[in-house]
């Protein structure tokens, strides 16, 4: 990691831990309503008719590995993996059920599901997934095998025009202040502060998983205010100027006989 990564992440991690007084948040699902849970082995959990998250459904998806195992609890959802073969699991929302609960979820349509695409022009900032326990990296090095996060949104700047796909992956180790988090402007196709956004659907994939515990507790937008980033500025400038002076203190060559 580079020398300046800690102290930045550190900075993100108060991002996410500031009050809701000072912060404009979504919470796009909190993971409270889960219904019955499939038989272990089940690749697919599909539900419709919830009232908990935007869309009212929460498509999953597991591929790879063997025996996994689906489980809920007061703290969200969870995936256990039990074997070293590599395993994704994706969660989407995109307001559109299978015919069939065994069937994959394709993440593909898009009508506008009750209560409708979300509008956040007010919070365009930051997706956090928030999670208690994160399955240990697998080894994959391919793009479609290599641990890493990848959120996937699907948005447009009317409730009802086209929509526009932007991506971010980040590896499944970097996690802070247990969360992953996603700035919005680093997507591609990136949703900057200007303009309206609403967000139609999206997908998250865990990737290249080895054997483990996966839990998520919540999906959300946030945006810190201007006001509130001073401060914060503040607090990390000296942990920024701190780690420059050690790097170079350490980069820089000794005298002889040190």
């Amino acid at each position: 990691m580079h020398w300046f990564a800690a102290p930045v992440l550190t900075l993100v991690a108060l991002l996410g831990g500031l009050s809701a007084a000072s912060a404009k948040t979504i919470i796009f699902d909190d993971f409270t309503q889960l219904g019955s849970v499939p038989p272990t082995g089940t690749n697919y959990w599909n539900q419709g008719g919830l009232t908990n998250l935007h869309g009212g459904i929460r498509e999953q998806t597991k591929t790879g590995g063997a025996g996994s195992t689906w489980s809920s609890g007061t703290k969200g959802l969870s995936l256990t993996t039990t074997s070293s073969t590599l395993s994704n699991w994706e969660i989407i929302y995109d307001g559109v059920l299978p015919a069939n609960v065994n069937l994959p979820a394709a993440f593909t349509s898009f009508p506008n599901p009750s209560p409708g695409p979300i509008d956040i022009s007010q919070s365009t900032g930051w997706l956090r997934v928030v999670m208690d326990s994160v399955a240990p990296n697998g080894t994959g090095t391919s793009t479609t095998t290599r641990p890493s996060v990848i959120a996937t949104l699907k948005w447009s700047n009317t409730a009802t025009s086209s929509w526009i796909t932007s991506t971010l992956e980040v590896p499944l180790q970097v996690r802070f202040a247990s969360s992953y988090f996603f700035r919005l402007r680093d997507f591609t196709n990136p949703i900057t502060p200007n303009g309206r956004h609403f967000v139609r659907g999206i997908k998250i994939r865990f990737q290249g998983m080895g054997a483990g515990v996966t839990t998520v507790r919540r999906i959300e937008f946030f945006h810190i205010p201007e006001p509130a980033t001073a401060p914060l500025a503040t607090i990390g400038l000296p942990v920024l100027v701190a780690s420059w002076y050690r790097f170079r203190r350490r980069s820089r060559p000794q005298p002889h006989g040190k």
